[in-house]
């Protein structure tokens, strides 16, 4: 009887945790991801328990736009964040390849030279904006940063997803504060309303005005950031590093346009695939492996 072989997700070389059966692959922190969560999700409780339901009992009208405007701007806050969180970041599969003497060559790449690197954990040579995630363990097509309030790598397969994520997140706090403000300016005008008075008897208002103002500024200037940095065909890990690619001709409003609303990558891997030990069909293997290495270097 012929013996079976593991699938990919079940042998997994890295630090990631895998969900679903290989559907869903993420970072090995968890915490900061649910952390978020309980920021995203607290302050939509309090705002639903102390704001709307009581705005929707006094001005059904107003109450009802108020209440779906919540639940659209949750529910895209949620959604994003789970997309950057669980889906495949831009990992590079690993090779076979014996570490070389020199870990640096050239490679002339669509008319540009640049240099290439060997990771001698993934054993193979990064291909051109890729970095190797101590957190992760991995290579990540143009890798950002990792990111623990979402558990994971930031890079070419989530990028986008992740700037959803820190807009929405703006947009969310914005709504936030203006409905809490608006709520506790109805009650300012009841008759005999004070503003000590008023503040007593909503305190949950103030709460939600300062917290969500909090967020959008601290939030604000980071969003700022990765638009620059799109504009200029960086990542964050190239900018700190001060790495000049030179791969990149278009200019900022399209790099722009093509990282947020381009087509998307999809993963080098298949995490369902059989897995080969090395003494199975070598030739086949080693044949197979640098037409995979080809293909990466000449498609980013």
């Amino acid at each position: 009887m012929e013996r079976r072989r593991p699938k990919l997700h079940e042998v997994w070389p890295g630090k990631n945790n895998i969900y679903c059966g290989g559907r869903l692959i993420t970072g090995p922190d968890r915490i900061c991801f649910w952390i978020a969560e309980i920021m995203i999700l607290g302050p939509t409780v309090v705002f639903w328990w102390f704001v709307s339901i009581p705005l929707a009992l006094a001005h059904p009208i107003l109450g009802s736009i108020v209440c779906v405007g919540n639940v659209i701007s949750t529910l895209t806050m949620v959604f994003s964040h789970f997309k950057a969180a669980f889906l495949d970041p831009g990992i590079v599969p690993r090779g076979r390849e014996e570490v070389p003497e020199n870990c640096v060559k050239e490679e002339e790449i669509g008319g540009h030279t640049v240099n290439l690197s060997f990771c001698k954990t993934c054993r193979i040579w990064k291909p051109p904006r890729a970095h190797h995630c101590r957190t992760c363990d991995n290579c990540v097509l143009e890798f950002d940063h990792h990111c623990p309030w979402v558990g994971n790598c930031v890079g070419q397969g989530n990028y986008r997803w992740f700037n959803f994520f820190l807009w929405s997140v703006i947009f969310g706090s914005i709504y936030l504060f203006f409905c809490a403000g608006l709520h506790f300016g109805l009650m300012l005008h009841e008759p005999k309303a004070t503003w000590v008075d008023t503040v007593k008897a909503y305190p949950a208002d103030v709460g939600l005005m300062s917290y969500s103002f909090f967020i959008c500024l601290s939030i604000f200037g980071l969003c700022g950031y990765h638009c620059n940095l799109m504009c200029k065909g960086k990542t964050t890990y190239e900018n700190i590093k001060k790495i000049e690619e030179g791969l990149d001709d278009r200019t900022g409003c399209q790099r722009l346009i093509d990282t947020m609303f381009g087509p998307g990558r999809e993963s080098l891997f298949d995490l369902h695939k059989e897995v080969y030990s090395e003494e199975e069909d070598e030739e086949s293997t080693s044949s197979s492996q640098s037409s995979t290495e080809g293909g990466l270097l000449l498609d980013v």
